[in-house]
């Protein structure tokens, strides 16, 4: 008689210490949530909270105390991004296995799980409304989502590397994608066609951001430089939109009519020598944050028009100034001109940089009801800090005002 020898399976129980995974991004959310077994008077006002991604978990931090708010158990699978819609109600959560997770901060639950991705989720964007998900893979597909109906809406497919970045283009029914295969694409979302592709950078795009009031796109990638587009709308005069297209650009069909046309317009220089990680927009659009792979965030100040025609007058007369001297000393001016054009750094230029403790991972804003701005930095360190921005007094500063720390 043979007897079988059993053996025991050990399998992880539990995880401790996680504040914030390394592969996953953290948000600001202003939280108001009557919990089971909860005082009301405790949940009666909206609180700050951040949120973050800890292995297949998301949790919820107290700003100011730093103590865990609730838990969004997830399944097997590591969450890789997160994104939060415009009246704060629900999260998205994309997971290594392609999966997304919309949760109802309201309830704390999870209201559909939407599969459509093969490999992990790497970018997520919800529309001004809300009623729209944009979501970015690995797998170089970019799918959008209806949130209302939960259910897919279309694939696109024209990108060959990981999509790393999708933004929804406002008023207008255009979404814009990035890849590491160099290119940034515009898709009309009504045709699901691909009418432009944005042809300007020599290594992968890793982020992407929509400022100014003339709508400016700015993209980052592994340079120095965020380039600048001019964002033009053609929906009127298409046959200008196709005359004006350069080097920089490739359109995907002759003749196409489309609703908007972008053009290279300049570039910024960044301090930091390494790859932009993010590009993210404060509440008000004012401020930029670039944040590279490395210990600090660059601030760049974006310009309303009033701002950037004050600006250029200001360069004008220092121009003026110079040009006077010359003339006074002797010196050749035939090279000089008095005629000071305006440039995009007029229109987004850099203002601050904000130094942290380690490497960022993620960066988010928000403004508080007096004013004041606040960035939420995750840190490689497995730590949370948030600082808030005194942009008020002269010279600029910053000062912590909390961390999450295991």
């Amino acid at each position: 008689m043979v007897l079988t020898k059993t053996y025991l399976r050990y399998v992880p129980a539990q995880t401790l210490g996680v504040i914030s995974s390394l592969r996953c991004n953290g948000l600001f959310c202003k939280f108001s949530h009557d919990a089971a077994g909860q005082s009301k008077r405790s949940f009666r006002s909206k609180r700050l909270v951040s949120i973050t991604g800890a292995l297949e978990n998301i949790i919820l931090w107290e700003c100011k105390s730093g103590e865990k708010v609730a838990t969004l158990a997830g399944g097997k699978h590591e969450v890789t991004k997160l994104a939060l819609s415009h009246n704060q109600k629900l999260l998205a959560a994309g997971y290594a296995d392609g999966s997304i997770k919309l949760w109802d901060l309201t309830t704390l639950s999870c209201r559909v799980t939407l599969s459509g991705h093969k490999s992990a989720v790497t970018a997520l964007r919800f529309d001004e409304s809300s009623t729209t998900l944009a979501s970015g893979s690995q797998d170089t597909d970019v799918i959008v989502w209806d949130v209302v109906d939960e259910s897919g809406l279309y694939r696109l497919k024209g990108h060959k590397g990981p999509v790393t970045d999708v933004l929804f283009f406002p008023e207008k029914n255009v979404l814009i994608s990035s890849s590491n295969d160099t290119f940034v694409k515009l898709w009309d979302m009504t045709t699901k066609h691909c009418f432009q592709t944005l042809v300007g950078h020599r290594s992968e795009v890793t982020a992407l951001a929509l400022v100014g009031e003339s709508l400016r796109l700015v993209t980052g990638s592994t340079d120095k430089e965020l380039r600048i587009w001019a964002v033009n709308d053609t929906s009127e005069n298409s046959e200008a939109s196709a005359s004006s297209t350069g080097k920089s650009t490739e359109t995907a069909e002759e003749g196409y009519k489309y609703q908007v046309h972008c053009e290279l317009i300049g570039t910024v220089q960044r301090q930091s020598k390494e790859r932009v990680v993010m590009l993210k927009l404060d509440e008000t659009g004012a401020l930029l944050g670039c944040l590279g792979a490395d210990s600090f965030l660059e601030i760049f100040k974006v310009r309303n028009e009033d701002e950037i025609e004050a600006h250029v007058k200001r360069r004008a007369k220092r121009a003026r100034k110079a040009l006077r001297e010359k003339e006074e000393k002797g010196k050749d001016t035939a090279s000089a001109t008095k005629d000071v054009e305006r440039c995009v750094d007029d229109e987004v230029s850099a203002i601050y940089v904000l130094h942290v403790s380690a490497k960022i991972r993620s960066i988010d804003f928000t403004q508080l009801p007096a004013g004041a701005q606040r960035v939420l930095c995750s840190l490689n360190d497995n730590s949370v800090e948030v600082y808030e921005l005194a942009f008020s007094s002269k010279p600029l500063s910053s000062s912590l005002v909390s961390t999450v720390c295991a």
